[in-house]
């Protein structure tokens, strides 16, 4: 039987970047990412600080968690972490998505 072809839809390409932290407060965030910036500006080079929120599921609470990218992909991600674990910065990789504003 000739059976048509499948149509393979192209996967969704993602955007990565790095959570440095939570904190309570827009300002705490901007504070964090101007210190992070001002002391390892050659990592941070081309790069821009968002904010997300996450809920917690226990308590319900909002976190606002400092975003950082875009990086090409999660292995980038993932060594600019490991450039920073020497500086015992807090750094994640995770995926950039669509509920991120831009930190001001």
């Amino acid at each position: 039987t000739d059976l048509p072809p499948i149509a393979l839809s192209p996967a969704k390409s993602h955007q990565y970047g790095v959570d440095m932290g939570n904190a309570l407060s827009i300002q705490t965030l901007h504070a964090r990412w101007l210190g992070i910036r001002s002391a390892h500006a050659q990592l941070f080079a081309g790069l821009t600080p968002s904010v997300t929120l996450r809920e917690i599921p226990k308590t319900k609470r909002i976190e606002l968690h400092l975003v950082i990218g875009p990086l090409a992909n999660a292995e980038a991600a993932t060594r600019l972490c490991v450039d920073l674990a020497p500086f015992r910065l807090y750094c994640h990789p995770t995926v950039l998505g669509p509920d991120r504003v831009a930190l001001q």
